[in-house]
């Protein structure tokens, strides 16, 4: 567009650009007679195209799947077999005790005998490892009295004797401690020595005492020993360290032992003919036998 003001081109503006004379405003273009104005034209978007339909038949196979796996659950959930699990994981044996009388099948009574059985083991291991008291122990084996009936009293009498004989053993163990502390060691070894290995902390506890009153007793006999081999009285040394319990005697006790009975054995042989010297025999015979460091 050229001004009329100024004759400066401009492109498409309504000022000029160079004196800012206001240009004349350019209509739109007409179209030519007997032709159609020209449309204006807008973008619109694509029409989605329809989704798409599951057909009929498989629709009806999910429908029966989803039917015949909620009816598969409903089924094994309240199955006398999954009733009487939950019954007896709760402990609620009177209720399991009775779901079991109403089925008939082989099945849960093997599964039956399966439980208890897992359940007395548990009890008893429970016991041993001292996770539960004795009294919870012999209570958790009461409550399962409703399965005595089923011909499991073995099972249960059996649990009931291991459970008797912990019992014993820990008592047996407090009374072995409680001579071993007033110095009474033979009495205690024969105690510990009775304790069973139903309840395996007590039975190591016993063991433990056995092997403390071993180490006192030989200690205490080499102590002894010694000191009558300082004074020259070798025979009664030999006795001190025979008079330690074979089950306890260790070998530093054995070996000096061994070392002591020639010595001994003089000693024996002097006092014989000690004897013989004053014209007694048998005195002197009956000195020589009468005395194993000797034999």
């Amino acid at each position: 567009t050229t001004c009329p003001n100024c004759g400066a081109v401009s492109c498409g503006t309504r000022y000029c650009a160079q004196c800012g004379f206001q240009l004349a405003q350019s209509s739109p273009p007409q179209s030519p007679p007997g032709q159609p104005s020209p449309s204006i034209q807008t973008n619109q978007p694509d029409q989605a195209p329809p989704p798409k339909r599951w057909p009929r038949w498989l629709c009806l196979l999910i429908g029966i799947v989803v039917v015949l796996a909620v009816g598969i659950f409903l089924l094994l959930f309240f199955s006398p077999t999954s009733r009487f699990e939950r019954a007896f994981a709760r402990g609620d044996f009177e209720q399991a005790y009775a779901i079991q009388r109403q089925s008939a099948t082989g099945s849960l009574w093997r599964y039956e005998r399966e439980l208890v059985d897992a359940y007395l083991k548990e009890t008893l291991e429970a016991c041993q490892q001292g996770t539960i008291s004795l009294d919870e122990a012999n209570e958790r084996v009461e409550a399962i009295e409703p399965f005595f009936s089923r011909g499991w009293d073995y099972d249960c009498e059996q649990a009931e004797t291991v459970l008797q004989q912990i019992s014993e053993d820990r008592a047996a163990l407090i009374e072995a401690d409680g001579l071993k502390k007033a110095a009474r060691y033979l009495e205690a070894l024969e105690v510990y020595r009775e304790i069973s290995s139903q309840d395996p902390n007590t039975y190591e506890k016993s063991r433990q005492g056995i092997a403390e009153i071993s180490d006192i007793l030989n200690q205490e006999a080499l102590d002894k020993a010694e000191g009558l081999v300082e004074e020259g009285r070798f025979l009664d040394a030999w006795y001190a360290l025979d008079e330690i319990p074979n089950s306890v005697r260790q070998e530093s006790s054995t070996l000096r032992k061994q070392e002591i009975q020639k010595n001994a054995q003089q000693e024996v042989i002097r006092q014989a003919e000690e004897v013989l010297e004053n014209g007694d025999p048998n005195g002197a015979f009956l000195a020589l036998n009468q005395h194993p460091a000797y034999l």
